[in-house]
């Protein structure tokens, strides 16, 4: 693809009809000027011949020379915090997620502006910077370093190193996102944008549906403790209520027979048949299911005061279930096909088909939270 120079000049124009300060902005020009000036000598046919390298080393000079430099950016915090200084004239163009904060923070005296980004790797946060002034992004840091790199570049709005990282790891790193599974997945499905990696953490779940959940939580702070497996335990009510009964942190997970789709749901609170009410209130119940043809679907609670549905007359009918009709294990849900789920009180239906079904196994956990030092586990709070 031939450069267009045209366009890239275009660029540095608009830079001078905006509202920063020419002197600085005709300072980064004039660096780049020589450059330019080579190119439209080379310039035949319609071709040109490409200088990147040049063009790059000299952007690196003007960032390390700190000259004209008006923005200051902290990164970490404590001992690991790290000041970077640069140009908002370059920061305008290469990351405007950056730029627009600047509109909301306040000038030092010196006329300085200041953003500050605790929650940020200073380790990443120079391929960031390097990035931004330069293009160049080196693949030589361990594969934990460089996917970080790749959530903060896509927190900041940065596409061109977001994209080409998605598009590294999946070609390139398939068993690490494996091993690394439960990181990969929180991560990429708390944005909309990440479609490639979405597929991906989708495909590995439905291909193995019956995996051990372990397999994907090896690098999560939390661990599941199994506390009922149908083929193991049964799958009776009267089986579930007496193993399950008073824990709290519950995650359930089921696979739908004569299918590929995994249901399940996460009660924070527990079933306890003690309880005065039929329903039992929390904001922080959700279901899910994970299927070839929908992938991924997760719900949230809507109705807060019917999260949970207790079978308080301790009758034989009623398993673990969310809401009224959201998801609802009915009777020995292995031998009859009495459960099913539609939507009444979680934000969307977890399962298009709003027949009943029957499962061929079902597994119950309790979420415990890893204590960072020391052998002992603490109950999540």
């Amino acid at each position: 693809m031939d450069f267009e120079f045209d366009k890239f000049d275009e660029k540095f124009m608009n830079m001078l009809e905006s509202k920063e300060d020419h002197s600085r902005i005709l300072a980064c020009y004039n660096i780049l000027s020589q450059e330019f000036r080579r190119l439209l000598r080379v310039r035949e046919n319609g071709r040109v011949v490409l200088f990147y390298e040049n063009l790059s080393q000299d952007l690196s000079k003007l960032h390390k020379s700190k000259n004209e430099c008006n923005t200051i950016i902290e990164v970490g915090k404590g001992t690991s915090k790290k000041t970077y200084t640069i140009h908002s004239s370059i920061l305008c163009f290469r990351c405007p997620h950056l730029y627009n904060e600047l509109t909301i923070n306040n000038n030092n005296t010196d006329n300085t502006r200041v953003i500050r980004k605790p929650k940020f790797s200073s380790n990443v946060f120079d391929y960031i910077i390097r990035y931004i002034y330069t293009g160049v992004l080196e693949l030589r840091e361990e594969l934990s370093v460089l996917f970080e790199l790749f959530a903060t570049a896509n927190e900041l709005g940065i596409m061109e190193l977001t994209t080409y990282l998605e598009s590294y790891f999946i070609k390139n790193h398939s068993p690490w996102l494996r091993s690394n599974f439960t990181r990969v997945h929180r991560e990429v499905f708390q944005y909309q944008n990440l479609n490639s990696l979405q597929e991906y953490c989708n495909k590995t779940i439905a291909s193995s549906p019956e995996d051990d959940p372990h397999k994907y939580l090896s690098d999560s702070d939390f661990r599941l403790n199994l506390v009922l497996r149908g083929s193991q335990d049964g799958f009776s009510v009267a089986d579930f209520w007496r193993l399950c009964e008073g824990k709290e942190d519950i995650v359930m997970v089921a696979k739908v027979k004569g299918t590929k789709e995994i249901i399940g749901g996460y009660n924070p609170i527990g079933w306890e048949r003690k309880q005065h009410e039929k329903y039992i209130e929390t904001s922080d119940s959700f279901i899910f299911s994970f299927s070839d043809k929908k992938g991924t679907t997760l719900s949230r609670v809507k109705n807060d005061s019917k999260a949970i549905y207790i079978d308080k007359k301790g009758s034989s009918v009623y398993g673990p279930c969310f809401g009224t009709y959201d998801l609802i294990l009915h009777d020995n849900p292995k031998n009859n096909a009495k459960s099913y789920c539609r939507k009444s009180d979680y934000e969307i239906p977890i399962r298009e088909n709003r027949a009943n079904f029957s499962i061929e196994e079902y597994e119950v956990y309790e979420l415990i939270r890893k204590q960072i030092s020391g052998s002992l586990n603490v109950k999540l709070q």
